[in-house]
């Protein structure tokens, strides 16, 4: 999965990174692998304490729209602020020039992501492998791509049913999930 999210800021770097004076041209693949890791050890760590549901969230929202993300979406702030940091830290890019770079990257680098993830024809961006994987395993088996798809409106899965009469719904999977993760 980081493979794919390399190759997908890298298809989408030329303004903000490659084009950018800021960023020398010997530091360009170093900064294209150090913005897909940044968003990759984000989404691992949210996952890691727990966090399923914002990371799920931020990739069925962002599979819902094609004009990227927002930035106002809490999980895209943290990638932004880690990345932007990274940035500065790793290649002494100014603030502004940093903020710039993820403002203008990182939205449309997890829209794009999220529409990949979302797409079942696209193997590459699975989500129930990218799920087990930023878990660690401990979410493999997991209907993903079933939750997914009840989310944007494509096949329920009997696994994941709407809220019933019995109160049983997706915040409750999510919580399940959760004491997963926590073992």
């Amino acid at each position: 999965m980081l493979e794919q999210l390399f190759q997908l800021v890298k298809e989408n770097a030329s303004e903000a990174i490659i084009q950018n004076p800021e960023i020398p041209n010997e530091h360009n693949n170093a900064a294209i692998e150090t913005t897909a890791t940044g968003i990759f050890d984000v989404l691992k760590s949210q996952i890691s304490m727990g966090n399923i549901k914002d990371v799920f969230q931020m990739i069925s929202q962002g599979a819902s729209t094609a004009n990227g993300l927002s930035p106002s979406n809490p999980m895209m702030g943290m990638i932004m602020n880690t990345v932007g940091q990274q940035l500065m830290s790793k290649f002494g890019v100014k603030g502004v020039a940093a903020n710039s770079i993820v403002s203008s990257l990182i939205p449309i680098v997890l829209q794009k992501f999220a529409s990949k993830t979302a797409d079942p024809q696209d193997k590459g961006f699975d989500m129930d492998d990218m799920m087990g994987m930023l878990s660690g395993g401990k979410l493999e088996g997991m209907d993903f791509n079933g939750i997914l798809g009840q989310v944007l409106g494509g096949q329920k899965t009997a696994e994941v049913a709407p809220k019933q009469d019995d109160g049983f719904g997706l915040d409750d999977v999510f919580g399940m999930m959760k004491g997963l993760i926590a073992k």
